[in-house]
């Protein structure tokens, strides 16, 4: 199996196997629209880090305990989900943003290619 291009590599592991992910369908999905960019990094099988480029009318705590709920009724509830406001996501080499980068994911499908 190959993962090429588009939203087919924004995939998570979980206890589950791979399982794909878009973030603004959720934040929408919840009436949550006070972000500029988001990412979500997944160092570890059990830990998810939302980065997100507020708006001017982000609410702090409030907010980001929303993001939380989202992000754990969204893609389980495994995840410890840390929130790290940022001004900006660069981009990749190719000039585009990455909205999920998951180590884990990358190595289960080295693993499956491999075997």
């Amino acid at each position: 199996m190959k993962i090429v291009g588009g939203r087919g590599k924004d995939l998570l592991l979980t206890r589950d196997g791979l399982r794909s992910t878009y973030l603004p369908k959720y934040f929408k999905e919840a009436g949550f629209l006070r972000y500029q960019k988001v990412q979500l990094i997944q160092p570890t099988c059990n830990e998810l880090i939302l980065r997100l480029v507020p708006t001017a009318d982000f609410r702090g705590d409030e907010d980001e305990a929303l993001l939380v709920r989202v992000c754990k009724d969204s893609l389980g509830s495994e995840f410890a989900v840390r929130i790290e406001l940022v001004d900006e996501i660069p981009p990749t080499g190719a000039c585009k943003n990455q909205m999920v980068i998951s180590q884990p994911a990358i190595n289960h499908l080295r693993r499956i290619q491999h075997s």
